[in-house]
Order: C-alpha cells, then sequence, then structure tokens
C-alpha cells in the first residue's frame, strides 16, 4: 500500500482579524487512495477544541433520571404474579435479560475468572526440619530456584516393550 507523501511547498494562513504575519502551517498530505487531504496536528493545538458534544451530556443525563423508574419497571416485571404464582411474563428472553439488567445493576459486573483462585494453598511444615536444612530452604527460596508450577501437563506414553525384548 502506498503511503501518503506530502505535496510541494508548504501552506500559509494569514489571520484576516489581526493582521499577523502568516504562519506556517504543516505540509499536505495526499492519502494513498487519492481522495481528500491530510494535514497532522499542529503541534500543542487540540484536535478536538470543543470537546464532546453537550448534547451526549443531555442524554446522559435524561437516562440517569430515567433510572430509578427503569429498574422499578424491570422488578415490576419480575414481581408480576397470576392469582397462582406464575410470572405473568411468559417469554423466558425476556426474564432472563431483566434479571442480568437487575444483577448488574444491583450489584455491578462480575469479576473476571481467574484460574489461579482455584489452585489451593500450599504449606511447607519445616517443623521436621533441621536448622541446616532450613538455612538451606531459605538460601534456595531467596535465589529465586523455587517458582510456582506450571499448569500440569499429561505424561507421555511409555514405550511399549514386546516380550522377546526386541
Amino acid at each position: 500500500m502506498p503511503v501518503a507523501k506530502p505535496t510541494a511547498g508548504v501552506i500559509t494562513a494569514q489571520s484576516m482579524s489581526s493582521g499577523k504575519r502568516a504562519r506556517a502551517l504543516p505540509p499536505v498530505y495526499t492519502p494513498s487512495h487519492g481522495v481528500g487531504v491530510l494535514r497532522p496536528f499542529q503541534s500543542g493545538t487540540s484536535g478536538n477544541p470543543s470537546g464532546r458534544p453537550k448534547s451526549l451530556r443531555e442524554v446522559r443525563d435524561i437516562c440517569r433520571e430515567a433510572c430509578p423508574d427503569g429498574a422499578r419497571a424491570l422488578a415490576e416485571i419480575i414481581r408480576d404474579r397470576d392469582e397462582n404464582g406464575n410470572l405473568r411474563e411468559k417469554d423466558g428472553r425476556v426474564i432472563a435479560v431483566v434479571v442480568q439488567t437487575l444483577l448488574t445493576w444491583g450489584y455491578g459486573k462480575p469479576p473476571e475468572y481467574d484460574p489461579r483462585e482455584d489452585r489451593p494453598n500450599l504449606a511447607i511444615d519445616t517443623s521436621a526440619l533441621s536448622t541446616e536444612e532450613r538455612k538451606f530452604l531459605l538460601s534456595l527460596l531467596r535465589r529465586g530456584i523455587v517458582k510456582e508450577a506450571e499448569p500440569e501437563q499429561p505424561a507421555p506414553e511409555p514405550p511399549v516393550i514386546d516380550a522377546e525384548g526386541s
């Protein structure tokens, strides 16, 4: 894929309102597909000077205001039962989404699974060791020789030897 290359010359801009001297803009690049003009951001200038649009904040605020009512409506779907005690909502997919949403909003996203948590903690009983053996074990630990074991790999199959010894 061809790389965008700068066009010849430097484009200058002059501030019409203040009458300042012309300042040099960064070189203009033509993209490899040949359509449009690329100009890198000038150092020290923001690429998004106006920030996030105000409408996104308004939408967020409206949603936050409606959250308590939405949570009550979700809870009502779970509580709404007929005279026999059965849920009025028959679609299991709706119930699953409602329960998941309530749990996430109420307790947060569950933590990611970490297989290291399933490993039992090891304890070494050093009471049976002599003083010299304890010092030796301590020196091994300090040198980093003893490390956490890798997950066990299945043992390779032993070679099969026939009865004749060949």
